[in-house]
């Protein structure tokens, strides 16, 4: 199926972003095994315990937000490289990002959440967010439109041509990060109880797997936004 086709050049494509464009997959490594030398550092690995014991600890709380940055803009930088550097363009430039339309579609998705304060029982407030998550599908390519720059991509558009483009876009984000947030999370068990210098080998293994999430991630959405386009490649010579 031209679909899976698509999907698996994205995967290669992913992986191949560690060679053309290093310098993303390290945006999201660095802030990575920073927070992993202060989880190290307070004994989080010791054992489940102690884990659970300091996952709100001050000190690792604050090398959050920068890992959590660091994976947005790799991922961000992932999905623009193959709109812009394909042309010559500069893709680590914020230049072309359709600001306004980016910040339109981040409030449009969170209408969900207000079902939560509507005064109905929780039967129908649950109905009233699953309706709302379902109208609000569309952002998705509305979102990734503006962050790629094309203009074509009016919210008009995404609430016509788009909810496909939307639908493809999330399926192949969400093939990505599931197994590879499982394995992620598999590592923090795996590194519990572990001598020195494997646990270091274990955080360091951790840390280049979110960098694999973030360049696949930024490259599915991309190859999934531009199937069209890709298609035509994909296609056997006749």
């Amino acid at each position: 199926m031209m679909v899976l086709r698509l999907f698996a050049l994205a995967l290669r494509d992913g992986l191949r972003l560690w060679r053309l464009a290093p310098v993303i997959a390290l945006i999201a490594i660095l802030p990575e095994f920073s927070q992993h030398v202060v989880e190290v550092k307070l004994g989080m690995f010791a054992s489940r315990g102690a884990f659970a014991e300091l996952a709100m600890n001050p000190e690792r709380l604050g090398a959050a937000l920068p890992k959590v940055l660091g994976m947005v803009f790799a991922m961000v930088f992932a999905t623009r490289y193959w709109e812009l550097a394909p042309q010559g363009l500069k893709w680590w430039s914020p230049k072309g990002i359709r600001w306004g339309a980016f910040l339109l579609a981040g409030v449009i998705s969170s209408v969900p959440l207000l079902a939560g304060i509507v005064p109905v029982n929780e039967t129908a407030k649950a109905v009233l967010s699953g309706l709302l998550f379902i109208a609000t599908i569309p952002t998705i390519a509305y979102s990734t439109g503006a962050l790629l720059g094309d203009r074509d991509m009016t919210l008009k558009a995404a609430y016509g041509s788009g909810w496909l483009i939307s639908l493809r876009v999330a399926i192949f984000a969400a093939a990505v990060f599931v197994p590879l947030q499982w394995l992620h999370t598999q590592n923090h068990y795996w590194a519990m109880g572990l001598p020195d210098l494997p646990l270091w080998g274990m955080m360091v293994w951790d840390s280049l797997v979110v960098g694999v999430i973030a360049t696949l991630m930024g490259t599915a959405m991309h190859h999934a936004y531009r199937a069209q386009g890709l298609y035509a490649d994909l296609r056997p010579a006749s």
